[in-house]
């Protein structure tokens, strides 16, 4: 990501003896990349510094920390060091969070550890996909016997019965497709479960009618032949619609599997309908809209990568406050890192121990995200405070196998905070998608914290692939002085995997090139070779970017998360 495109214009007023206006205060008091450029001025210019101390005698007043609507954070060129150090104090002790830079402009490496919230700028002209994790069927997470199981699309939910397993909702693979006595691929085409729960706009179940009875609430109980098989179908109304038909819920089995018939019997007794998880009108196209130009913000402390959409912001580390735990679609401010910031819509924390509410559950659905089992569901009070028409929606990720105790990746978005619910739930769903779990090695997280170039995410496009330019030629110039710097690159492969990768210049000829391959093709472990030079080869030609690759590498050394 880059600094601000101001930047010239800032440079030139200052460097003709201007003083800063009021809004321009504001914005390096929000922007922590300008703040940090700034403290490598006063470092380097002592003599500066003495001569314009006068300057800095005067603090800014409260008022001109005010947050802009859409300030674009950034670096300022050499400018007086005294202002430098004033504005700093000022930032300092108000505690300003630090807004992620924008797309588009010059960059330079910002101090480590980073400080906080940072925005992207407006979407390029060319859309551009965003990588998506593949599904990985060998290690595909299932719902147990006593578990729940449900679709937030269909408005249902089951419980699985003893010693059975059903499938989690996996990309458009409805929720409770499939039962079976033993665990199964539910991406398998062969798929041959004994027990099937399917959605139609008929009423009827396909096949031959051998018998049909009204059965318990208001269940259809169908006996049909399929192929030369009888099959025992109970059809459900459901009160999700199909455009503006009606829809039914088919729980199907073969008459002739006891077992199976057994296990149906104790589904229906504890099947409930309910409303289905909706997004109300056109935010679903809004936020794929959105999604055309992305970002990404890696948290190598928490093992997850987050891509949204490059017209919002997030915040990068201050001081117990994890990068990537907030995001909005205009800047905010971090003033006390145990609260919320004004203007974020949508939250990300770990929790440890069992996800659970007092508040009404309105629907919810199991599912899976990037190979790990997940609820999403939207929860109202009812009662007291907050008020009774207020609304939460909610994933919570389950970040091992023990989910009663172990962490949880949970991510909110609040109607209390958020100016657009609707959208930023439809936001929330496509970050969700596109969400990378990946535990880091304990050597990574170690590691001594390095000036960043920040994040970069390779687009692919009918073009070809768009690096970031700015962040490139950060970290490209800091090898080229032989100054430590840090990037941070996610990528897709060929065979459409995701893959990691991280920059380390920590001084003249010596490099740290780590890969994170969990993603790849056979989930290989982390790799970190140690190389002493960087190779140039062929620029970006859609961006202009700076290609390069690490050479005279030692061989590589698996790390294990």
């Amino acid at each position: 990501m880059s600094p601000d495109r101001h930047a010239d214009r800032l440079y030139a007023r200052l460097a003709g003896g201007a003083e800063l206006t009021s809004d321009e205060r504001r914005h390096v008091a929000t922007c922590a990349d300008c703040q940090r450029a700034v403290a490598d001025v006063a470092r380097l210019d002592e003599q500066l510094r003495a001569a314009t101390a006068s300057l800095a005698s005067e603090p800014i007043p409260d008022a001109d920390l005010e947050p802009l609507d859409a300030p674009a954070p950034g670096w300022i060129a050499p400018l007086g060091v005294a202002i430098a150090a004033g504005l700093i104090a000022v930032a300092v002790g108000f505690g300003i969070s630090q807004l992620r830079p924008p797309t588009g402009a010059d960059a330079s490496p910002t101090a480590a550890p980073s400080m906080a919230g940072e925005r992207t700028p407006a979407p390029s002209p060319s859309p551009s996909v965003s990588p998506m994790p593949e599904p990985t069927p060998s290690v595909t997470p299932l719902a147990s016997g006593g578990e729940a199981c449900a679709d937030g699309e269909a408005g249902f939910a089951i419980v699985v019965p003893d010693g059975w397993y059903a499938n989690l909702r996996l990309g458009d693979l409805m929720a409770c497709s499939y039962l079976a006595p033993s665990p199964f691929d539910p991406l398998d085409a062969a798929n041959d479960a004994p027990i099937r729960l399917t959605t139609s706009v008929d009423p009827t179940p396909p096949g031959t009618l051998i018998d049909h009875a009204i059965g318990d609430s208001s269940a259809d109980e169908w006996t049909v032949e399929r192929d030369g098989e009888e099959w025992r179908v109970t059809v459900y109304p459901l009160r999700a619609m199909v455009g503006d038909q009606a829809s039914f819920l088919h729980l199907a089995t073969r008459a002739a599997d006891e077992a199976a018939n057994d296990a149906v019997r104790a589904i229906r007794e504890r099947l409930t309908i309910s409303e289905p998880l909706r997004i109300e009108g056109d935010a679903v196209a809004d936020a794929e809209g959105l999604f055309a130009d992305a970002d990404v913000c890696s948290d190598l402390e928490r093992g997850v990568n987050v891509i949204f959409p490059d017209a919002w912001w997030t915040n990068t580390v201050l001081g117990d406050l994890q990068a990537c735990s907030y995001f909005a679609p205009g800047s905010f401010e971090v003033v006390d890192e145990g609260s919320v910031p004004d203007g974020v819509a949508i939250t990300l924390e770990v929790v440890t121990g069992n996800i659970g509410t007092i508040e009404e559950i309105l629907g919810f659905e199991t599912l899976v995200v990037d190979q790990h089992a997940a609820t999403r569901w939207e929860l109202t009070p009812g009662l007291g405070d907050p008020p009774p028409d207020t609304r939460t929606y909610q994933y919570a990720v389950e970040l091992d196998d023990t989910p009663d105790d172990g962490p949880n990746l949970v991510l909110t978005v609040s109607s209390e905070r958020s100016d657009d619910y609707e959208r930023d739930k439809a936001v929330l769903d496509e970050m969700m998608r596109r969400l990378i779990i990946s535990p880091t090695p304990p050597y990574v997280r170690d590691l001594e914290p390095l000036p960043s170039c920040g994040w970069e995410l390779v687009e692919r496009t009918v073009e070809g692939d768009r690096h970031d330019a700015d962040a490139r030629t950060c970290l490209w110039d800091a090898y080229e002085a032989g100054e430590p710097a840090e990037l941070v690159s996610t990528s897709q492969s060929v065979e459409g995997t995701i893959i990691r990768v991280i920059y380390r210049i920590l001084g003249p000829d010596e490099i740290e090139f780590i890969v994170d391959w969990s993603h790849d093709l056979g989930q290989r472990p982390w790799d970190l070779m140690r190389c002493t030079g960087l190779e140039r080869r062929a620029d970006d030609e859609l961006t202009g970017a700076i290609l390069f690759d690490p050479t005279q590498c030692d061989s590589p050394i698996q790390l294990d998360p």
